[in-house]
């Protein structure tokens, strides 16, 4: 009898830091995107989920249960045009394109917060972050790491 369950994709390194100096200094009500695409339509791709984990440890603390929010700018083409945003301090996302959010909590301390099972499609992409914590990121050290799995027969 076959069962699926749930396996790493075949991605070296998991988990991948996917953001690191985007976040440097992002502030309140401000969006960003990632520096280059995110593959998922490789050889060494074509995962159906991610997790994705924010490292971050505010300077002041934030508003308690306040969103950093995701949302995934997509490509039809392989890779070359995505879909259209606005960066800087009135951010306009990709339409259609919330994948979730991280809630912080009201405290100075490091916070490690765990976005689950994020839907994924068959090519490149990028993340968009916007965040609505209350207050700035610190200059250095947030970052988001990615751990990519897909479903197999066994």
């Amino acid at each position: 009898m076959a069962v699926i369950r749930f396996a790493d994709g075949a991605r070296a390194g998991q988990p991948i830091v996917v953001m690191s100096t985007e976040l440097n200094s992002l502030a309140n009500g401000s969006g960003i995107g990632t520096s280059t695409a995110i593959d998922n339509d490789g050889a060494s791709a074509l995962d159906l989920y991610v997790d994705l984990e924010l490292n971050v440890t505010f300077g002041t603390a934030p508003t308690d249960n306040a969103p950093v929010e995701v949302w995934m700018r997509r490509t039809v083409d392989g890779g070359t045009s995505f879909e259209d945003v606005v960066t800087g301090a009135s951010p306009v996302p990709p339409r259609n394109g919330y994948v979730g959010s991280f809630f912080v909590r009201n405290v100075t301390s490091a916070q490690r917060l765990i976005l689950p099972r994020v839907a994924l499609y068959p090519y490149d992409f990028h993340l968009f972050v916007i965040n609505r914590s209350g207050q700035a990121f610190p200059a250095s050290g947030s970052t988001i790491r990615a751990r990519f799995y897909k479903l197999e027969v066994v």
